[in-house]
Order: structure tokens, then C-alpha cells, then sequence
């Protein structure tokens, strides 16, 4: 990049691994003592300096470019870069041009604006950028760039920098309100292609557990873009859908990448419709023109499955079985059962004489779904002394909290104890021949 401009470079160079290749530069300006050499490499967007040299001097070289880059100058107009034991890690891009940046020198008061003014002779190579060079650092930051009059600004240049193109070969980068920060070099720069990438566009699609809800999301994913220039927009058929649509108020950059969503709030009842067709469509500006990339879902028939329909839980409690009162202990064991329910949103809790009882209990961790009928089950055990279940007084109750998707329901089942005077008593009369084919069998 010079005042007076490049002239001669190769416009691409391909060689085969651990060769060498030679890359060679010229200008037309006997003036220009120094010579720099940048590399950008495809995962980035600013420049790295390699080395310099001044006219046929002995080269400067930045750290991790030597021994394998070598800089040389015939005089003062012509040079070369040399790459030896060339690798993949050594792809990258050069940029030349003969382009010419007037003034040279631009000095501005605190809070004036100043313009910068660059041309060019090339119209095959449309895409202009600017770069910033602070005096503390050799390197070169990407602040704006574009092929048409809608440039794009890299963070942290969007409001005061503006860049002017009335016509392909002319442009003026102009800053406003100036600070003591924006001293630096500002480098015009031209190249035939940018590093413009489309995004990938998703939808995601509601969760089983929001599908029992009253309002569920569809959530548009625009990713790996760059730059950010995108619109999202909604659609329900062939109709914008401006309604229940929050989009990000701006994209978000991720290892130099973008990534962008938009949801949007539609009833249960749109989305169990399969005849309901939802399309998200994504609007990628790429510096010359506007991209529509779209991707479309349609609603399902009755839910997300044929069981969606809301079924409460039937609820029982089971006694100590015969065979754990036959055994004489004096912990006895009552079960409680909820199944053929619909979705799993469940809760169990038991209450003994109006009291909620936490203590030596078990639930199971999650509802167990039928493969067939696609309905759910769950089960909670509660431990109580032998006392108080041939206590009649005793109330023991399971209470199953369901979740419809728009409220709780509470379906219960009671159980009293039995009336008994003492243990053995008790078992004699209620499971004697029980007792007498499992302690005796045949």
C-alpha cells in the first residue's frame, strides 16, 4: 500500500507443500524507501506484518516469519518475498493495486471531521478497503470495506467512520468527531474478492415440554455469517407475520463470525396443525446485493405425537402387601400409583392425617412412558409403623400434582388404616390361609 501504488504483483500463486515460491512486488515511485509485506490468512481479517526493509538495506523481520520468509529488493522500486518449505498455514492473500491516496498527510482539530480521499485504475477489482495503523503496533486493523455505496464497518467504527463511494473507482472515508485516538495511518486498499459468507439458517423446534404449553416458540438460527448485515423475517403461509416476532437487535460476533435469532410466539393450537406452514426467511446483504435464504417447517397433527392429547392421571393406593404383613416386621410399606397420564409433568407428595409427610419416601426420578400407548406411569412408596396402619383414624393420602400445560391439577387417593387390636391378631384374621401357603406351600 503506498501513495503512489502497486503495479506489478502475480494475482494468485499455487505451490505444492515444502516447495519454495517467490512473490514479486513493484511500484513506480523512486521516492519510497521502505517496503512492508502483510499476509491475511483466510481465518482473518486484519493484516500481519511480516518485514520490511528500507531500500537495499538488511530486512526486518516480525517474530515467528524467519527463517522461512526472506524479504530482498533489486532497488528501490522492485522486491520479493520468498517462502521456503511452504505449508498449509502459509495460504494467505496479498493485496496490491495501483491506487493512489490523497493527501498524503491530513491534520484536524479535536471534534472536526476529516476526509480521506482514494482512487484507483482497476474496475475489475470493486472491493475497496481501509485500514488503521496506530503508531504502537506494526499491523494493519480491517475498520471498513465493501463493492457498492452500503459498505460494511468492522466493530468499533460503525458510528463515526462513513465511507463514501459515488462511483466504483472513488471513495471517501470520512471521521467524525475526532478524538487524540484516531491518529494513525489509514490505508486504502483494493481487491477482486471478499471473504463473504452466507449464513447457515435452522429452525429450531418447541421442546416436548413447551408443546404442552398454551403459547410455544419457533426459534430462527442464522450462523457462521459474515459480514452482519442480515434481516430475518417471519412467515405463516405466504404472509409476513409481524406479531409475537422478537428478533436480536443485533447479530452477535463469535471467533470473528456472526450469529443471529428471531423468535416467534405463536397458540398450541396453530402449531398442531400440519396444514400450517412457518418459514423463516433470513435477507444476507453481501456488498453488492441482497440474498433471501429461507427455511420452513410445517405445524404437526395433533401434537408432536399421536398422545399429545392432555389425559389426567389415574391415581390408587396399594396396602402392605400380605406377604410384608405375614413377615411380622414393623415397618410396613404403602405404594402409590399414577398411570395412564399424558404429557409427564407430574408431581407426587404424600399427606398422612392432613400433614405432609417427607420422611421415608421414595418416588421414582421420572415417569416411565408406555412404548405403546405412549401414555406415562409413576409410583412413590412410604414407609409407616405397623401401628399406625391398624390405626382407622389414620387418613394416608397421595396427592399426584398434574401439569396441563395452562394450570395444575391435583388428583388424590385416600386410604384409612385398618382397624387391628394387636399384630397378631390382626394377621391372623385378615390373611391367615395367605399366611398359611406361603409359609407352608404345597
Amino acid at each position: 500500500f503506498t501513495d503512489s501504488g502497486v503495479i506489478d504483483q502475480p494475482a494468485a500463486i499455487l505451490s505444492e507443500q515444502n516447495n519454495s515460491t517467490v512473490i514479486s512486488c513493484s511500484h513506480n515511485d523512486n521516492n519510497l524507501d521502505v517496503m512492508l509485506w502483510y499476509q491475511q490468512l483466510p481465518s482473518s481479517r486484519s493484516l500481519a506484518l511480516i518485514g520490511y526493509g528500507y531500500a537495499k538495506t538488511n530486512p526486518s523481520y516480525e517474530p515467528g516469519f524467519e527463517p522461512r520468509f526472506r524479504l530482498t529488493r533489486k532497488d528501490t522500486t522492485t522486491g520479493a518475498l520468498t517462502i521456503s518449505k511452504l505449508g498449509l498455514l502459509d495460504s494467505g492473500m496479498v493485496r496490491c493495486a495501483n491506487v493512489q491516496q490523497n493527501p498524503a498527510s491530513v491534520f484536524a482539530n479535536k471534534s472536526e471531521t476529516a476526509e480521506l480521499n482514494c482512487s484507483y485504475d482497476d474496475s475489475s477489482k470493486p472491493n475497496m478497503l481501509w485500514y488503521q495503523q496506530k503508531d504502537s503496533s506494526l499491523g494493519l486493523i480491517l475498520l471498513s470495506y465493501g463493492a457498492s455505496s452500503e459498505p460494511f464497518y468492522e466493530d468499533g467504527f460503525k458510528d463515526r467512520f462513513k465511507l463514501e463511494r459515488t462511483v466504483v473507482l472513488d471513495a471517501t472515508l470520512k471521521i467524525s468527531a475526532l478524538s487524540l485516538s484516531d491518529s494513525a495511518v489509514y490505508y486504502c486498499a483494493v481487491n477482486p474478492k471478499l471473504d463473504i459468507i452466507a449464513p447457515n439458517v435452522s429452525i429450531i423446534e418447541p421442546s416436548k415440554k413447551e408443546q404442552c404449553k398454551k403459547k410455544i416458540t419457533l426459534v430462527c438460527l442464522a450462523e457462521n455469517f459474515y459480514p452482519d448485515h442480515v434481516k430475518i423475517k417471519w412467515f405463516v403461509g405466504n404472509k409476513e407475520r409481524k406479531n409475537g416476532v422478537a428478533t436480536d437487535p443485533e447479530a452477535t460476533k463469535v471467533n470473528d463470525m456472526y450469529t443471529m435469532s428471531s423468535r416467534l410466539e405463536l397458540p398450541r393450537k396453530a402449531w398442531k396443525k400440519s396444514s400450517n406452514k412457518f418459514t423463516c426467511e433470513v435477507d444476507f446483504f453481501n456488498g453488492a446485493e441482497t440474498i433471501k435464504q429461507t427455511k420452513s417447517v410445517n405445524g404437526i397433527d395433533g401434537g408432536y405425537d399421536r398422545a399429545s392429547n392432555i389425559t389426567l392421571p389415574k391415581v390408587k393406593i396399594h396396602p402392605p402387601s400380605p406377604k410384608e404383613t405375614c413377615s411380622q416386621k414393623n415397618i410396613m410399606t404403602l405404594v402409590c400409583t399414577a398411570w395412564g397420564f399424558y404429557p409427564d409433568h407430574v408431581t407426587l407428595s404424600w399427606i398422612v392425617n392432613g400433614l405432609e409427610r417427607k420422611d421415608n419416601i421414595s418416588t421414582d426420578h421420572s415417569a416411565q412412558q408406555d412404548k405403546r400407548s405412549l401414555m406415562y406411569q409413576m409410583s412413590s412408596r412410604m414407609k409407616i409403623t405397623y401401628s399406625e396402619w391398624v390405626d382407622p383414624s389414620n387418613v394416608f393420602n397421595c396427592s399426584v400434582q398434574f401439569f396441563n400445560g395452562e394450570e395444575y391439577i391435583t388428583v388424590s387417593n385416600t386410604l384409612s388404616g385398618e382397624k387391628g387390636f394387636n399384630k397378631e391378631e390382626t394377621i391372623a384374621r385378615r390373611v391367615r390361609n395367605i399366611c398359611i401357603n406361603l409359609l407352608f406351600p404345597l
